[in-house]
Parts: C-alpha cells; sequence; structure tokens
C-alpha cells in the first residue's frame, strides 16, 4: 500500500515545504496558510509519473530562500530518473544557486512583478543580475524564461512597464508568461484590513481566475510582435 502525501495542481506536480517567511509581496494568495510539506516522489505513485512537470518549493517561501532544501529535491529527482520538465520560479538572488549539473530537464522562471514596487519583494535590479547570472556566469546552462506577474490594474500595466520587461527578455532572447492577479476570499480580507487598494478590471470581479483586460492584453501582444518577443498567456505559480 502506497500512503500517498503528494499536491497537484493543474500545472504541475509539487515537491517542497513552506517556510514562516518570504519575501512578503502584498498580493500573495499564500500569506497566512498552514505550512506544507510534500516530499513524495511521483514515480513513488505511478512510474509514470517520472514524465510529470514538477515544481520545487512553489509553497510559501521562495525556493532561493531554502536553497539547500531546494538543490535537496532536484537531487532525489535525478536519483530517481525523472525525465519531465522541472521548474524552478524564483524573484530571489539567483547567485545563491549553486552552479552545478543536475541530470533533469530544469528550467528557471524569473518572477517579477515589472518595477520596484512596495507591493513586492522583488526588484528589477535583482531580476537583470539573475538573468546575467545565468547567461553569462554559469558553467551548466539551464533553460529559463521571465514570469511577468501578476499584471495588477493602474499598478504595474502601463506600456512603459511592459515594454520595459519586453526589453529585457529581448537582450536576453527568452520568453515571457504574463498573467493578472488571483484573489482568494481570504487574500480579499487582507487586502481589506491592510489598505491594499488593488483593482480589478473594468467588468470583472477578483477571483480565481487572472483576468486582465482585453486593452492591457492587445498591448502586450503588439509589443511582443514589435520586439520579436514570444509572450504566453499563462504562467503557474
Amino acid at each position: 500500500m502506497i500512503l500517498i502525501n503528494s499536491f497537484f495542481t493543474k500545472s504541475f506536480y509539487m515537491m517542497g515545504q513552506s517556510l514562516n517567511t518570504c519575501l512578503d509581496c502584498s498580493y500573495c494568495r499564500l500569506i497566512g496558510k498552514e505550512q506544507s510539506k510534500y516530499e513524495q516522489l511521483p514515480s513513488s505513485i505511478n512510474p509514470e509519473f517520472r514524465k510529470l512537470p514538477v515544481a520545487i518549493n512553489l509553497f510559501y517561501g521562495d525556493p532561493l530562500l531554502q536553497v539547500e532544501k531546494t538543490v535537496e529535491y532536484l537531487r532525489l529527482l535525478e536519483s530517481d530518473n525523472h525525465t519531465g520538465p522541472v521548474i524552478i520560479i524564483t524573484k530571489s538572488d539567483m547567485i545563491n544557486f549553486p552552479d552545478e549539473y543536475f541530470n533533469l530537464d530544469l528550467h528557471f522562471g524569473f518572477s517579477t512583478f515589472g518595477i520596484d514596487s512596495k507591493y513586492d519583494g522583488g526588484s528589477l535590479k535583482i531580476l537583470k543580475e539573475n538573468l546575467s547570472n545565468m547567461k553569462n556566469d554559469r558553467k551548466y546552462k539551464y533553460h529559463y524564461s521571465i514570469e511577468f506577474r501578476p499584471i495588477i490594474k493602474d499598478i504595474n500595466d502601463s506600456p512603459e512597464i511592459i515594454e520595459e520587461i519586453i526589453k529585457i527578455a529581448k537582450l536576453h532572447n527568452i520568453s515571457i508568461g504574463f498573467c493578472g492577479l488571483q484573489v482568494t476570499t481570504e487574500l480579499n480580507d487582507y487586502f481589506k484590513q491592510n489598505n491594499i487598494n488593488f483593482k480589478p478590471y473594468d467588468g470583472y470581479d477578483f477571483g480565481l481566475k487572472k483576468a486582465l483586460s482585453r486593452e492591457v492584453e492587445n498591448i502586450i501582444y503588439e509589443l511582443s510582435e514589435k520586439h520579436q518577443v514570444p509572450v504566453f498567456r499563462k504562467t503557474s505559480c
């Protein structure tokens, strides 16, 4: 009998643990959630699950704030001959991640809010340094892209902000995933209690759908075409 202690999302099989602290992004839907820990290898449920995409430490607590544990999960997947994509989504400093070989289909998604903001725990400086680190400073190369999220009405959705992120992606010849803001009931209550004045786009309500206005989407697609940068209306977190 197999003890199932696993976590699936619509995009990933999840391995990881949450921390008591993170980067304190105001829009994080994991704020105040109970701590999580899921360490079961996907193949222990079904050998075919070695082909699944796996996200590492995508709970509360950025994966590069717990580098040793993140590397431990990567080595477990490696020793299990996992062949599916393995994803690390982060906005922390990539210099903390060891320049080592992993026999995995390893991908890094560098998350950005698009601007330096009191609502966000990352910065454009760290994003640019992380991309430079991946391009120039590492012996072992892995796939990487930009995760532009969440895009919030009147906060980080101007054409100027969008074009800056697209130009950064162009410089590194990488793609961008983007999405709007997902708001649970608990997170909406948190906004009200902390006077965080986020607004949904006209014609939409806050909810689990990461809604963007058609206008903002069109700006993204137009600038994507202008700079010849692939963009995808999908990120996973």
